[in-house]
């Protein structure tokens, strides 16, 4: 395994037991950055709040406003130096 992996894994009795099995050697060492995963109800909490914010900021706006925002959101070029660019 030379790349880098995203692996879900299960902290119990001080290790960390990955939920799929892994192509590493015995012993070697790995580096590990811990990112806890949240709940379904934290999910959906937290997409229920983003959706809250989303509605408060576009409440008011015309159906022009808002998929003149749509556009530039989704437009990558805005984003990226890189995409920018090449256009």
């Amino acid at each position: 395994m030379g790349a880098t992996v995203d692996v879900e894994a299960i902290y119990e009795s001080g290790v960390f037991k990955p939920i799929q099995p892994l192509s590493l050697k015995e012993g070697q060492r790995v580096r590990l950055r811990i990112e806890p995963l949240l709940t379904s109800d934290e999910a959906k909490r937290m997409a229920e709040s983003h959706l809250e914010a989303w509605q408060r900021l576009l409440s008011g706006l015309s159906e022009t406003e808002i998929a003149e925002i749509e556009t530039i959101a989704l437009d990558r070029r805005r984003f990226s130096r890189h995409i920018a660019e090449e256009a």
